[in-house]
């Protein structure tokens, strides 16, 4: 019956997402909640940590204040929080490399500026030299800033499902400090 337990508490351990914010149809942050059955005990609360670092890759800070335990590690946050029926699990993350599409489309812009004022000019040389450096330089910041965050919004959402699942099967296993 334990490992019954065990099994469907990790298939129902997922939890929901939550639903990924945007900015122009890109994706800028993730997260998941996750009803617990039980609250953790210290020592569980640190082999999460424990799990949360080597999953994120870093060490990140540990917070708490009355029943509220938080881990964070740059934008990715662990919190246990109340809720009206026990405790759960949320998680989550944001990325600001949605900047980097608009910083990229303003060089853009002022490429194609210089472009115009340089096209009525009788300019001797490579008059289209620095128009070009710009294109390339703000097209390769949209480009580059728009391919990577459907990436990194899919991996950070399969940590997050797995860090959920890991502390669902952990929690569904009887506190063994408390015997």
């Amino acid at each position: 019956p334990d490992r019954i337990t065990q099994a469907v508490a990790a298939f129902e351990g997922r939890g929901d997402s939550v639903p990924r914010g945007t900015a122009i149809g890109l994706p800028t942050s993730v997260g998941r909640l996750v009803p617990l059955p039980r609250i953790p005990s210290e020592h569980e609360w640190e082999l999460l940590i424990a799990e949360l670092r080597t999953t994120f890759g870093g060490k990140g800070t540990v917070t708490s204040q009355g029943g509220l335990r938080e881990w964070s590690h740059g934008q990715v946050h662990a919190f246990i929080e109340p809720t009206a029926t026990g405790h759960r699990l949320r998680l989550t993350d944001s990325n600001a490399a949605v900047a980097g599409v608009f910083v990229g489309g303003s060089i853009l812009a002022f490429s194609l500026m210089i472009f115009l004022l340089l096209l009525g000019k009788d300019v001797p040389g490579f008059r289209f030299a620095v128009p070009a450096f710009f294109s390339l330089l703000g097209g390769g910041l949209v480009v580059g800033s728009a391919t990577s965050l459907p990436r990194w919004a899919r991996e950070q959402e399969e940590r997050m499902e797995h860090i959920s699942r890991y502390t669902v099967s952990l929690l569904a296993q009887p506190d063994s400090t408390n015997q």
